[in-house]
């Protein structure tokens, strides 16, 4: 059933010319030279209307004068119409005098008697243009994205230039109230202070730590395994206190403190490393 209607079809000859008439590209039917039919769209192409004087003409008349020669050459090469298809590209002349590339496919057919020529005719020029606006528009978000890309460098600097200074003002503020205001305030609490003394001692101490506290939590956050004593000492070790020195502010034994010390080279994977325990505590901040 499919294959006879596909046969009815192509026996129509109303369909077949309405294919024709509606393909992409122009079509032109030449016998000999002499231009007998030619479809709509490649009067479209050269911008002429459909009665535009084209017809029992030579076609030559509407190609580029250096390039009629091609045509020549396609009619005399191709009188056996069997000859395989040949491909060539051709400049016409448009009706406002502008020039149209094309490229020009050219079959010999039989008909009756007669071997006529069947021209495809493509419009190379809006395909071109085409073309062109594709690589504008490529070259264009190449350009964005290189302003895009320049943008995110100098943002990713910027925010780093700020992590920086940020670390920075946090280790001056930690070193600082460490060395210049936690040493006495342990001292003062040795003077033997009244209750209301003390409370206000308690108070500044707890606000100082509150401040100093994002190394803290930066140590803890990253190494989870460290007892608070191991913090404790690892952030006096941080601020260059040594082992005697922190026994006393802890009131305990300096071999504990090198134990502990131990411990904390131990749990952050530096045992077997060279590397001091005071320069990794400073990379950390």
């Amino acid at each position: 059933m499919g294959k006879k209607m596909k046969k009815g079809i192509m026996d129509d000859k109303d369909f077949c010319l309405s294919v024709i008439e509606n393909a992409f590209d122009g079509i032109v039917v030449l016998e000999g030279s002499k231009c007998i039919y030619a479809n709509k769209r490649f009067f479209e192409i050269l911008g002429y209307e459909e009665d535009g004087n084209i017809i029992n003409k030579p076609l030559k008349v509407l190609v580029y004068p250096e390039d009629k020669n091609i045509i020549k050459q396609f009619l005399r090469k191709k009188r056996d119409a069997r000859a395989k298809p040949s491909t060539d590209e051709i400049r016409f002349k448009h009706q406002d005098g502008s020039i149209v590339n094309t490229e020009v496919t050219t079959t010999k057919i039989q008909h009756e008697d007669e071997i006529l020529s069947v021209l495809k005719i493509r419009d190379l020029s809006s395909q071109n243009n085409k073309d062109g606006s594709i690589r504008e528009r490529l070259e264009d978000l190449e350009i964005k994205c290189y302003r895009l890309n320049e943008m995110n460098n100098s943002l990713n600097a910027l925010i780093k230039q700020k992590e920086n200074e940020k670390k920075d003002f946090e280790g001056t503020v930690l070193t600082n109230i460490k060395e210049l205001v936690m040493p006495y305030l342990t001292e003062l609490q040795k003077t033997g202070l009244n209750p209301r003394q003390q409370v206000f001692v308690d108070i500044i101490q707890t606000n100082l730590n509150n401040i100093i506290t994002p190394f803290v939590q930066r140590i803890t956050s990253k190494y989870m395994n460290l007892t608070p004593t191991e913090i404790k000492i690892a952030t006096f070790i941080k601020e260059g206190k040594t082992a005697k020195a922190i026994a006393k502010i802890l009131n305990v034994s300096e071999s504990a403190v090198n134990l502990h010390r131990q411990h904390v080279r131990d749990k952050l994977g530096l045992s077997k490393k060279k590397i001091g325990l005071r320069t990794y505590l400073l990379s950390m901040t």
